[in-house]
C-alpha cells in the first residue's frame, strides 16, 4: 500500500507524541510543548479533518500515556517535575477536560496505561531505584487502589500487554542489559517474580499478541538491529532471539494490522521512518522499507477506522508531522 508524503500538523512540541484510538474510530494525539504543558489534537470524525491544537495545561517531563474509560471518556497520565503521576480526564464523552489530579508516587520513567477487559484502568511506572510500581481502578471509573510495588531492577521504560485470559505481562531492560519480564499468575491475581529472557538490549521492548494468543517481543540490540523473541505456544516457553536486521536509532513501535499481522516502525539512522511486516500471518518478513522523513523523534502510530495505518512524529523544529496509507 502506498503512503502519503509527510504533512505538517503544526505545533511547537517536545518529546514523542502519544496516539489514542477512540472507540468510534477517530485518532487523537497528545504531546508536551516546549514548556512541558500538554496539548492535543484530534480527528473531528473518523478519517476526517483534524481539530486545532488545544492546551490541556498541566506539565509533563516524560512521554504521556492515554487510555479510554469504559464509557468512552479519554484519560491522560503525565509525570510532572515533582515526580508524581498526574491525570486529567474528560467530564463527559467528547467533552471538556477536568483539572489535573495527583495520583502520587515517585516516578522516574514514563507511565504506561492499559484498559482491562472489564473497563478498569491500570498504570505502571518505574521508580528511581528501577523498581516497577502499579496503581489500578478498584472498579471501572471508580476509586484507585494504592500504589503497589512489583520490584525489579529495570533501567528503561516498560512495555505492558494482556494475555487472552486477562493476565498482564510486563517487559523491560534490566540492570544487566538483558530483557526481563514479570507476569500475573491469574487474572487480577498475584504476580510471579521477575525473570530474565536473556539478550543484550537497548531502550524499551515492544510487545505484541499474535492472533493465536502467543506473545512476541521486539527489541533493539546492541548492534542497533531489531531482534525478536516469541512463545512457541500460547502461555508456553519462549524461544531464542532472532534478528530482523535494520539500523534503528530509537525505540520500536509495533502495530497490529487489520488481519492480525504485526508491523514494526522505527526511526532509522538517516532520520527516516522505516517499517517492516510479515508477507502473511505467520510467514516470512518483507524487507525494511523507508517512508522518508526527516523525523527527529520516535514514531507513534494509529490505525484508522478502515484499517489504514497513520504514523506521527516531530520534525527538527518540534512540529508534528504525519504520514498515512492511501486507499487502494
Amino acid at each position: 500500500m502506498v503512503w502519503c508524503a509527510w504533512k505538517s500538523m503544526g505545533g511547537r512540541l517536545a518529546g514523542t507524541p502519544t496516539v489514542a484510538m477512540k472507540r468510534d474510530g477517530r485518532l487523537e494525539v497528545f504531546c508536551r510543548n516546549s514548556t512541558g504543558a500538554v496539548q492535543h489534537i484530534w480527528q473531528l470524525k473518523p478519517m476526517g479533518e483534524w481539530s486545532d491544537w488545544t492546551l490541556m495545561d498541566g506539565t509533563g517531563t516524560t512521554r504521556l500515556a492515554a487510555a479510554e474509560n469504559k464509557d468512552g471518556r479519554m484519560q491522560v497520565f503525565a509525570v510532572a517535575a515533582d515526580f508524581q503521576l498526574y491525570s486529567s480526564w474528560q467530564n463527559d464523552k467528547d467533552g471538556r477536560w477536568g483539572a489535573w489530579t495527583s495520583l502520587g508516587g515517585q516516578i522516574q520513567g514514563a507511565p504506561v496505561a492499559v484498559e482491562h477487559t472489564d473497563g478498569r484502568l491500570e498504570v505502571f511506572a518505574r521508580a528511581a531505584d528501577g523498581s516497577v510500581w502499579r496503581r489500578w481502578h478498584k472498579k471501572p471509573m471508580g476509586e484507585w487502589n494504592d500504589w503497589a510495588s512489583l520490584g525489579g531492577k529495570t533501567t528503561g521504560e516498560i512495555s505492558a500487554i494482556d494475555h487472552e485470559d486477562g493476565r498482564m505481562e510486563l517487559f523491560a531492560r534490566g540492570a544487566d542489559g538483558a530483557l526481563w519480564h514479570v507476569w500475573q499468575k491469574k487474572p487480577q491475581g498475584e504476580w510471579n517474580e521477575w525473570a530474565s529472557m536473556g539478550g543484550q538490549i537497548q531502550g524499551t521492548p515492544a510487545s505484541y499478541r499474535l492472533p493465536d494468543g502467543r506473545i512476541e517481543v521486539f527489541v533493539r540490540g546492541m548492534d542497533n538491529a531489531v531482534w525478536h523473541i516469541w512463545q512457541g505456544k500460547q502461555y508456553g516457553p519462549w524461544g531464542k532471539f532472532e534478528t530482523l536486521g535494520g539500523t534503528v536509532a530509537g525505540e520500536i513501535a509495533v502495530a497490529t494490522l487489520a488481519d492480525g499481522r504485526s508491523e514494526l516502525y522505527a526511526r532509522g539512522s538517516d532520520n527516516a521512518l522505516w517499517h517492516r511486516w510479515p508477507k502473511k500471518l505467520g510467514g516470512a518478513w518483507m524487507d525494511w522499507t523507508s517512508e522518508g522523513g526527516p523525523i527527529h523523534t520516535d514514531p507513534a502510530f494509529g490505525r484508522n477506522k478502515d484499517g489504514r495505518m497513520e504514523v506521527f512524529a516531530l520534525n527538527a523544529d518540534g512540529v508534528l508531522v504525519h504520514t498515512w496509507q492511501q486507499k487502494e
